[in-house]
């Protein structure tokens, strides 16, 4: 889902090298773009990884990107001026659905592994470990618009958060997923 890290990724050619396959799957063929850092790049926080794409529809599928194992002793620690911080790890990967009337992501995950450190804050060594899913279960084509009253006017985001109307996190689909 993180089109401008792709496109930062895709500009870069000073430090990334790229290749296509394309395989026959069913009528269609399914194209991969695969990025490797170039083998003499000493560049820091480096991503290696692939986007699946179909070529007639010009749809990106699928996307799977990481730090490049090999490069990771080229990260070093980011200074700031309030925190230093090791980033350690960043994955992303993500799908996305084609049907008849739809185009859409229907899952979504990122991690960032980090360590922390910050004299203001007085934080030492601190761990920080985050990982976001995104799933959609369905989609529904409508033509209904939500009003913009409601959407800018409607409360904090913690106020909605709670005004669930389906237990989503209940349903047999998401209980049982698993990596």
């Amino acid at each position: 889902m993180l089109f401008s890290m792709l496109k930062k990724i895709i500009q870069d050619k000073k430090q990334y090298e790229f290749y296509i396959t394309a395989k026959k799957v069913g009528e269609k063929t399914i194209h991969t773009f695969y990025v490797n850092p170039k083998e003499k790049s000493k560049a820091k926080h480096l991503f290696k990884g692939s986007v699946v794409f179909d070529d007639e529809k010009k749809l990106i599928l699928e996307t799977n990107f990481a730090f490049d194992p090999d490069r990771k002793k080229y990260n070093t620690p980011i200074n700031k001026i309030v925190v230093k911080a090791d980033i350690k790890d960043i994955r992303f990967e993500s799908k996305y659905m084609v049907s008849e009337e739809f185009y859409h992501p229907s899952y979504a995950k990122r991690t960032i592994d980090a360590i922390a450190n910050s004299k203001l804050a007085k934080i030492d060594n601190a761990r920080i470990n985050n990982q976001a899913y995104f799933y959609v279960l369905s989609a529904d084509k409508t033509t209904k618009r939500p009003s913009q009253n409601i959407i800018y006017n409607s409360g904090n985001l913690y106020n909605n958060g709670n005004k669930y109307t389906v237990e989503f996190w209940k349903n047999a689909k998401v209980i049982n997923l698993v990596e």
